[in-house]
């Protein structure tokens, strides 16, 4: 074999996967998830509906998880096999973003394409009142996040302002999009290692963010939340208020924006 036979051949071999098929390659550069890993990470159409309140007006979201569409009705194209992996919410640049519950800011940084300047809290099941571990991605910020890792926040407290970070390119456009595109991992325990711009925690699984905002819910697993009849899958949303207040007072999750009357 010439050097340049086997030149061809390691590259080959290098770009091949566990079923010798050619590995796809996702549009940051990763290699694209299969199927099979998406599913069981949970990156699946769960199909809750939020439930706005009738006295606030809450920007709502126009890309819900799993969703294979932008805002716009244009396909996604990620490392996630176009399947979206959070919730989008489109936002005036500039407008306050809040802690979806208390936690402790644990990453920050400016990423590349897809992801923008983002920071990620960690939450235990004190703060949040759920069985597990949450750990919750703010993306598109206007600026890098002024927080230092190690800081405690509240619930509602500001992690930063919306921005467009990220968007402006081949996907969006050179104007960008600006929006909040927040991402939830539920995990067993309060471990995680950092991998560039993400965390990876035992067992993670991706959680479609609405699950934190249903009164009682029944599991913190999409293939089950997936399953639940339609009229168990509306999720009325608490929230907090321009002036501080929270509806209802003593929820311990609110809307990652404020919202204000009507």
């Amino acid at each position: 074999m010439n050097v340049l036979a086997l030149f061809l051949t390691v590259v080959f071999l290098a770009m091949a996967g566990a079923d010798g098929a050619i590995a796809q390659r996702g549009p940051r550069g990763g290699p694209e998830q299969s199927r099979e890993v998406r599913e069981s990470m949970g990156q699946i159409a769960v199909g809750l509906v939020p439930v706005y309140p009738a006295a606030h007006h809450c920007t709502p979201v126009v890309s819900p998880f799993g969703s294979l569409t932008r805002y716009d009705g244009s396909a996604r194209a990620n490392d996630h096999g176009g399947f979206h992996n959070g919730i989008d919410i489109t936002l005036r640049e500039g407008t306050p973003i809040l802690a979806i519950a208390a936690g402790e800011v644990i990453l920050a940084g400016a990423g590349g394409l897809l992801v923008g300047n983002y920071v990620w809290l960690r939450h235990t099941p004190a703060d949040t009142g759920l069985p597990s571990y949450l750990y919750s991605r703010y993306q598109h910020l206007d600026q890098p996040s002024p927080l230092p890792v190690g800081r405690r926040l509240n619930v509602g407290d500001p992690v930063g302002a919306s921005g467009k970070t990220g968007t402006v390119g081949p996907y969006y456009g050179a104007a960008g999009y600006p929006h909040l595109h927040l991402t939830l991992i539920a995990s067993a325990g309060p471990h995680y290692e950092v991998r560039g711009d993400t965390i990876l925690a035992p067992g993670r699984r991706f959680l479609d963010p609405l699950a934190v905002y249903m009164k009682t819910p029944v599991s913190l697993d999409n293939h089950v939340l997936r399953d639940l009849p339609p009229a168990e899958k509306r999720v009325p949303i608490p929230y907090q208020t321009s002036d501080g207040t929270r509806v209802p007072m003593d929820t311990k999750v609110i809307w990652p924006v404020a919202c204000g009357k009507l």
